[in-house]
């Protein structure tokens, strides 16, 4: 099963761009009672590339690792989770959006 570094990878060579700059989340604790965050990192993709594969996130389970944010050229590409079926995705939207709503591409 790929990793999300991998997905990340694969979504930004099927858009054409390569990816310019990661937001990765600080430590995030989350408990019934309690919620933290750290700071947030801005990275290149050549600092980030092994944070996020470090982190062990594969598409099995919406609990791995640090939500992030990537940007290519034209694209911003994030994590979705679907707590409900356990699952994460690699998902993109433009950086210049249109009012298209067939603008949103999912992978």
């Amino acid at each position: 099963m790929p990793t999300i570094a991998e997905e990340t990878e694969t979504l930004a060579a099927k858009l054409g761009e390569p990816i310019e700059a990661v937001l990765v989340a600080g430590e995030i604790r989350s408990t019934d009672t309690e919620y933290r965050e750290g700071p947030n990192v801005l990275l290149s993709w050549e600092q980030a590339k092994p944070m996020l594969e470090e982190m062990e996130q594969t598409f099995a389970s919406v609990d791995s690792g640090r939500p992030f944010v990537a940007w290519t050229r034209s694209f911003v590409i994030f994590i979705v989770g679907d707590f409900e079926q356990d699952s994460i995705e690699i998902s993109a939207v433009p950086r210049h959006p249109t009012l298209d709503a067939n603008a949103i591409i999912f992978f």
